[in-house]
């Protein structure tokens, strides 16, 4: 493969001529502008809209006094010096702090044990699934139950909508007491 050499003296990209290289190189900014389209939407309206002009704000409203309904007054550092003699402030920096470099590596470790147990080969795998999964399964059976049980109650919100549109409220079993009361 005989590939042309540049005025520099060298072969060209992978022994392929000057027309075949450039014709490549235009094939791969193609592709690449055509990914830049697909994700430009995110681009522009989730990174830039949302995440830094609101970055931007918030860094221009901290060196003013502003209350939303007046128009913000530039105070310097005033405001950060306001913060650092703040009490309120160290204790929520060190909570945040227990937060990061205790609480977090923690529950990682932990998450990292009940992974290995969890791919581990032994016979009472099904066993610590069944103890690891079973509450969330619950946990959210319950709380749905509970939601629809005081949906269709009588004093629920699908009765009083249906008693505003003048209906009244009878279903099944509405005519016990302990159904109506919510007991």
């Amino acid at each position: 493969m005989g590939g042309k050499t540049c005025s520099c003296g060298s072969s060209s990209i992978a022994g392929r001529s000057i027309h075949e290289a450039t014709h490549i190189s235009q094939a791969i900014v193609f592709r690449r502008s055509i990914r830049l389209c697909f994700i430009s939407p995110w681009l522009l309206g989730g990174f830039i809209a949302f995440s830094i002009i609101p970055i931007l704000f918030s860094l221009y409203y901290s060196f003013t006094e502003y209350d939303i309904l007046g128009e913000p007054i530039f105070n310097g550092l005033e405001n950060f010096r306001r913060m650092l003699g703040d009490e309120l402030f160290w204790q929520s920096l060190k909570v945040t702090f227990f937060y990061a470099f205790v609480s977090v590596p923690l529950r990682l470790l932990f998450a990292f044990f009940v992974a290995m147990l969890f791919n581990r080969g032994t016979r009472a795998i099904r066993m610590y699934q069944a103890i690891y999964y079973v509450p969330s399964l619950v946990g959210g059976s319950i709380a749905i139950a509970v939601m629809w049980r005081r949906l269709f109650m009588a004093d629920g919100a699908l009765n009083a909508a249906l008693a505003k549109l003048g209906s009244s409220p009878t279903y099944p079993g509405s005519e016990i007491p302990q159904l109506q009361s919510g007991h």
